[in-house]
């Protein structure tokens, strides 16, 4: 039987548990899960500008950069349902759902910026770090953050 208590922790699809017992709207849970995506790109990115580009980084390349994994990424992930909370509060199910996720996605992360934003014939070795490196910083963030949904539960 389901509480009605406010300060109950269990979750409900209304949102999830804070620790002061408030349940956190279902968008706000959302939008934490895209910005920690987003922050996982960029990180990315900066460090690749970083590593090869002696001017240093800029606002503008940053974005023409950061944006074919942001598109490519938020066009399959909601696909494979990874802002469900069934998927986000599981730490196994949210490690496969990434791999499977980004696995779809990084094939279009990289059409979209070979046709749209860096027409130069893409390296091999650009795509296969992007594929592993993408995956490890997803998968850093994203799995911490399932098991401490799980912890709560």
């Amino acid at each position: 039987m389901a509480s009605n208590n406010p300060s109950s922790s269990s979750s409900t699809p209304e949102g999830s548990a804070t620790r002061s017992g408030q349940r956190l709207p279902e968008w706000a849970r959302i939008a934490n899960l895209a910005v920690g995506d987003v922050l996982s790109f960029l990180i990315f990115t900066v460090i690749g500008i970083n590593s090869h580009h002696e001017e240093g980084v800029t606002f503008q390349h940053v974005v023409v950069t950061v944006l074919p994994f942001l598109i490519g990424w938020f066009v399959v992930s909601p696909f494979l349902g990874l802002f469900r909370r069934e998927v986000t509060e599981k730490r196994s199910t949210m490690a496969i759902r990434t791999l499977s996720g980004w696995v779809l996605a990084w094939p279009i992360c990289l059409a979209l910026r070979i046709f749209f934003f860096t027409p130069e014939r893409l390296q091999w070795t650009f795509a296969l770090i992007a594929l592993l490196t993408n995956l490890i910083f997803l998968l850093l963030w994203r799995v911490p953050y399932a098991w401490s949904k799980e912890r709560k539960r």
